[in-house]
């Protein structure tokens, strides 16, 4: 194949069509498990690889180099193997949180997330005495989708800390309108994203 430098210590390889990527990986893979030395100084290098093979799906380079981007970012979180082969069930997964980010950015245009508010029960005061914020997206063009799908993408891309805020807003508006029918509780817990 052909090596290019892709992005500062990152490198790109393009191989025939006809090439089998998986076995051109593993033997890039037992190359860079070897020690490295230059001179005296020996050293192993850590490493990770991503792999795509060409799909009909691909409708122009930057989709392709989305997926490998994709590909050496599932690499990274693999501890043990550090190769990742992009393949049809990734794609569909990088689309459908392509699909997320979307309707996430739309949700905190207009404002049109769900709030639920689950009761404490206090064994110490024997009521209800606080309630636990918790953030719903049911109606999307993609049908409900969970926080533990939603959380991480919204973490990953930045999204995030303005949806905190936008959360924060509804809950004072929730507590205020509690109080103006004295409903008891004591607060509100809010959950906060550690990058946050």
């Amino acid at each position: 194949g052909t090596v290019y430098r892709f992005n500062g210590d990152e490198f790109a390889i393009l191989l025939p069509k006809e090439t089998h990527v998986q076995q051109q990986m593993d033997a890039l893979k037992q190359s860079m498990d070897r020690m490295w030395t230059v001179g005296n100084v020996s050293c192993y290098l850590s490493f990770a690889l991503g792999g795509v093979t060409y799909s009909p799906n691909y409708k122009n380079t930057d989709t392709i180099i989305q997926s490998i981007e994709y590909a050496v970012i599932e690499a990274k979180k693999m501890a043990s193997n550090n190769i990742c082969v992009y393949d049809e069930t990734m794609f569909l997964k990088m689309e459908r949180k392509k699909q997320i980010v979307e309707i996430l950015k739309t949700k905190l245009t207009d404002g049109k997330f769900e709030m639920h508010y689950q009761p404490i029960y206090s064994v110490q005061y024997g009521n209800f005495a606080y309630v636990e914020s918790l953030i719903r997206m049911n109606d999307t063009p993609i049908g409900p989708i969970y926080p533990n799908e939603f959380i991480p993408i919204a973490e990953e891309s930045g999204i995030i800390i303005e949806l905190t805020y936008v959360i924060l807003e509804k809950v004072c508006r929730f507590v205020k309108e509690a109080l103006a029918i004295e409903i008891p509780f004591q607060c509100v817990h809010v959950n906060f994203s550690p990058l946050q």
